[in-house]
């Protein structure tokens, strides 16, 4: 009986060398690869406002510069009007969580494993206790904390200038990648190029509306109802809403708890 045996050639080796490479080193550089894609994703968002602009003979680079002050602004004026609000009820969250679980555990079947309860219970106070009591700061976590803004500062500032530069020099980017492409790749990387750009800014542009829209709605509907901490409850549906399936039953999942605790058959 003839055997058949599993031939593997060197070009079939050497291309899963390579591929395992490319993760290897896309792996290796991944906090570089993702400020690439967001400033990519930023540039998307303003690219149609910038093309309109064009239309007025406003120069790229001035319509971006006037997009980031605007942001900045509405950034700054947002936060100085609702960030202690929302630190407010966030602080109050973590010191009385342990008294909202008591009034929701007392609805739970007795079935419930009481060693569960407790447990649960332990965690929860255990948080509002460190929240009470604080962290003492010594100068290392001072330290690390300034390191820690200063590189999200960075970031931040690296994230402006790419999307600066792939706003503004939009047509030499594309000119450079069309000369390193085969000619008969041409045409695909330039429609690629084209979509990426209309798809993935109209994504994130949608996204960011139906963000705020879910926030508004969430934070109307649960003062109506009388729910505790609604506008902490908006910002977090707000902000998981960007997370796909996952993102609106978690916010649910904590606006349900508090509901619980005001009136549970109703």
């Amino acid at each position: 009986m003839a055997q058949h045996g599993v031939t593997i050639s060197t070009d079939s080796i050497v291309r899963v060398f390579i591929i395992a490479l490319i993760f290897w080193l896309a792996y290796a550089v991944r906090g570089t690869l993702l400020l690439i894609l967001v400033s990519f994703i930023l540039a998307t968002i303003m690219h149609p406002w910038v093309k309109r602009a064009e239309k007025y003979k406003i120069p790229r680079g001035v319509s971006v510069f006037a997009i980031y002050i605007v942001f900045i602004l509405l950034f700054v004026v947002v936060g100085w009007a609702l960030v202690p609000l929302l630190a407010q009820e966030i602080t109050q969250i973590s010191q009385n969580f342990g008294v909202y679980w008591d009034k929701v555990a007392a609805l739970l079947p007795n079935t419930i494993s009481a060693s569960i309860k407790t447990a649960a219970q332990n965690n929860i106070n255990s948080i509002a206790d460190a929240a009470r009591t604080g962290i003492a700061v010594t100068l290392s976590s001072l330290v690390s904390t300034l390191q820690g803004f200063i590189s999200f500062i960075g970031s931040i500032v690296i994230i402006f200038v790419l999307s600066f530069y792939f706003v503004v020099e939009e047509r030499a980017i594309r000119r450079g990648l069309m000369r390193v492409l085969p000619i008969k790749f041409v045409p695909f990387a330039e429609r690629m190029f084209v979509n990426s750009q209309f798809w993935l800014g109209g994504w994130a542009r949608g996204q960011i509306i139906l963000s705020l829209t879910v926030g508004v709605l969430v934070y109307i509907a649960l003062t109506i109802i009388g729910v505790p901490y609604a506008f902490a409850l908006a910002a977090l549906a707000a902000v998981v809403e960007f997370i796909p399936y996952i993102g609106p039953y978690s916010s649910s999942a904590f606006g349900i708890f508090f509901a619980l605790t005001i009136s549970p058959t109703t």
